[in-house]
């Protein structure tokens, strides 16, 4: 892929997300780096299609799944099965609506975790 935006990028974007809190930014490139590993470099190249993601991710509660579970007999280790979700198209979350829970939600996960490591030291 040509287009689309490669990991630094995104990492800018979510950095500006950040504010001016100095340590949660550094925390966020630590994790960052260590996330990607000692070969960095071949994950910068990778490119993203943000505008792609959007117009094609389709979401469903899990609560709208059919489900097996639970299953009643012990025995029964695991189970796979498929659900067919084009019925369910009307369920979808948006892929806007879901995008703005998950940064709200990775929002507060990262600030806790970052006010329970700060706590520790």
């Amino acid at each position: 892929m040509n287009g689309g935006q490669n990991v630094l990028d995104l990492a800018s974007e979510i950095e500006s997300e950040l504010g001016r809190d100095t340590e949660l930014r550094e925390k966020f490139w630590a994790n960052l780096m260590n996330d990607l590993g000692t070969d960095y470099e071949s994950s910068l190249d990778r490119r993203f299609d943000i505008s792609y993601a959007e117009r094609n991710l389709v979401v469903f509660a899990m609560h709208d799944i059919a489900t097996l579970y639970p299953i009643a007999d012990e025995r029964i280790s695991s189970v796979r099965y498929v659900v067919e979700l084009t019925a369910m198209e009307g369920n979808a979350i948006s892929s806007s609506d879901l995008l703005e829970r998950v940064w709200r939600t990775q929002d507060r996960i990262f600030r806790r975790w970052c006010q329970d490591e700060s706590d520790e030291h």
